[in-house]
């Protein structure tokens, strides 16, 4: 099992947001690398693989670090650290339930509010309950993607689980409507909510915007 894919990054005149990084595979065994159960970086961390060994969530590029795990040896298994958010560190955990993802930021750009850069929940282990968080893993399950467009992390497989892919970052403009609307926006959603035009993108790429 491998770890999930970090979301896509979004820019616009140097403006990054980066994606949520991928969540970490679970490990039983030998079936999975070592190197595959923490959490990816990005805009938030992806939570870290379960069981098998100490394994922490991976750091938040645009916000606090991952949580941390510790191997408490025995046959239940360890649970990964919950990836970094935007608003807060993931959790830290000692035993056999996975870490909570950090918080993210609540932001109401696009006239609805949307919690963005969550981090992944930590892997469980055993059969201990999932993770609070943007996902966890579940028995010899993978663990949960994030949403698109939030730049959230994945949350962490357990067992030989695969980690949950990062949600893609998004771009939005907003600005009152008593200024001229573009011209051509290809690729862009364009709302007009409470007086201000609203405009996003939700897909990776390229794109211009003329006026």
């Amino acid at each position: 099992s491998d770890q999930g894919s970090d979301g896509g990054i979004s820019s616009f005149n140097n403006i990054i947001a980066n994606g949520g990084g991928g969540g970490g595979a679970g490990y039983a065994g030998n079936g999975v690398p070592l190197g595959t159960r923490p959490g990816r970086s990005g805009a938030s961390g992806g939570g870290a693989g379960g069981s098998g060994g100490s394994s922490n969530g991976g750091a938040a590029t645009q916000g606090y670090p991952g949580g941390g795990s510790v191997d408490i040896g025995g046959g239940d298994g360890r649970a990964g650290g919950g990836g970094g958010g935007a608003g807060a560190p993931g959790v830290s955990v000692e035993g056999t339930n996975g870490g909570a993802g950090g918080i993210g930021i609540t932001n109401n750009i696009t006239g609805t509010s949307v919690v963005y850069a969550g981090g992944g929940g930590g892997g469980r282990a055993a059969n201990q309950v999932g993770t609070n968080g943007i996902g966890g893993g579940t028995n010899n399950g993978a663990g949960q993607s994030a949403q698109a467009n939030t730049g959230s992390g994945g949350g962490g497989g357990f067992d030989n689980g695969p980690g949950g892919n990062g949600g893609t970052g998004t771009v939005v403009l907003r600005y009152e409507v008593t200024y001229p609307a573009p011209v051509s926006s290809p690729g862009a959603t364009i709302s007009v909510i409470n007086g201000y035009r609203i405009i996003q993108y939700k897909t990776p790429g390229s794109y211009t915007l003329t006026f």
